[in-house]
């Protein structure tokens, strides 16, 4: 437990440099000596921040000592406290995402400075990117090897599914994606104690299906495009690659490398064609309503991509903001569209089918924008070189298809 005083100390700190913590949370070894030198205190040391010691907190806030020196070196010290309070919980990929895209909301509706993100986001980035390796493990033995219990299970399935799993069946991918499934959740479930998951947990980087598995379970499926079967390659990287592997490796290296050398060229062209068709599209200068009745059911499992936003409540339009959008979160919406947009004599579209959020980033030729999902689509083929996972989803047809 933090002492009262280290406590006091540390809330009226403003010289926070790498320096400085170095000699309270991270270990040292003495090679005179060949002695560790343990720190201070570990980042997961509890402590409690009684009523009035942060910011006039009403209630006791129970936390560690990790999760304050966050919020004062990068929460406090950018000013972004005013919006996301004290955090008071584990960062990952999505928290960290979370925050940003709250501060994003917060500068369009100019109730921060812009320089409150930047200052956010290099704090975050230069300090903590240069912690990670003083107090976080990326591996460790158990997590950088196979596990010989997983290794045992995976011989079992493959020999009672030998069939199923045969290149002349043209579903073998159905069952070896369930095999690694099984293999996957095992594997999970053995070392979730372990420190070294923490790199996987994070979903900072490293990816636990895809990384993980191929280094330390079985490579699995690699799609021939030249033959349209699906070769099963049971060794994963740390056992080796078996010599009846070695066209099928040769094809994986094709098949990643191929949309980054030369498939970018298909989104490049669809760029163009986007941009051609949708080059007329803008948003009117002098309709706000055009007074529509069409709306999209959707419902909201990711409130941040609805944010500036009009779904219709009660017959009337209301404005999805970051104050009142939880309040949705998981629920069947009236969505105002740009599909349905009756628009002005110009054919331009109102603000209400649009959004506000043109307006705040000053965009009127909307249809300029379009080219995102192109680059979305080069991205995705250049992340096929590092990751080519094969996911099974149940896809139906009412999902996709509009019938009113």
């Amino acid at each position: 437990m933090v002492s009262d005083a280290d406590k006091k100390t540390y809330l009226n700190n403003t010289n926070w440099t790498y320096d400085y913590l170095d000699g309270i949370v991270i270990d040292h070894y003495d090679q005179k000596n060949n002695k560790p030198i343990p720190s201070k205190y570990n980042l997961n040391e509890p402590l409690v921040l009684q009523p009035g010691e942060y910011h006039g907190n009403k209630e006791p806030i129970k936390t560690t000592l990790g999760r304050l020196f966050f919020n004062k070196i990068v929460i406090e010290a950018s000013g972004a406290n005013q919006i996301l309070g004290y955090v008071n919980e584990t960062v990952y990929k999505g928290t960290y995402e979370e925050m940003c895209n709250s501060l994003a909301s917060a500068v369009l509706t100019k109730d921060i400075p812009l320089s409150v993100l930047y200052n956010f986001l290099n704090y975050f980035e230069n300090f903590f990117m240069r912690m990670h390796a003083a107090v976080a493990c990326s591996f460790t033995i158990t997590t950088f090897k196979p596990i010989e219990k997983v290794m045992q299970k995976k011989e079992e399935l493959f020999k009672k599914y030998e069939k199923e799993l045969d290149e002349s069946n043209p579903n073998n991918m159905i069952k070896m994606v369930e095999i690694e499934n099984e293999l996957l959740d095992m594997a999970k479930d053995m070392l979730k104690d372990d420190p070294g998951m923490m790199l996987y947990n994070s979903k900072a980087n490293a990816s636990f299906v895809n990384n993980y598995k191929n280094t330390f379970i079985t490579r699995g499926v690699i799609p021939d495009p030249n033959t349209g079967k699906n070769h099963i390659v049971k060794n994963c990287y740390a056992e080796g690659v078996d010599k009846k592997d070695i066209p099928s490796f040769a094809t994986a290296i094709t098949s990643g490398s191929y949309p980054k050398a030369v498939g970018t060229a298909t989104s490049g062209y669809l760029s163009k064609n986007i941009l051609a068709i949708m080059q007329n599209v803008r948003i009117s200068d002098t309709l706000y309503d055009c007074g529509s009745k069409q709306t999209v059911e959707i419902k909201i499992n990711d409130p941040q991509a609805f944010v500036f936003k009009y779904i219709v409540e009660d017959g009337k339009n209301v404005l999805l903001t970051p104050k009142n959008i939880n309040k949705y979160d998981g629920k069947i919406v009236k969505l105002r569209s740009p599909m349905f947009c009756i628009g002005d004599k110009d054919g331009c579209i109102c603000e209400v089918c649009a959004g506000t959020q043109p307006k705040n980033l000053g965009i009127k030729n909307i249809g300029l924008t379009a080219s995102i999902m192109s680059g979305k689509f080069t991205n995705l083929s250049m992340k096929k070189f590092h990751d080519a996972t094969i996911k099974l989803h149940n896809i139906d047809i009412n999902d996709i298809i509009m019938t009113k």
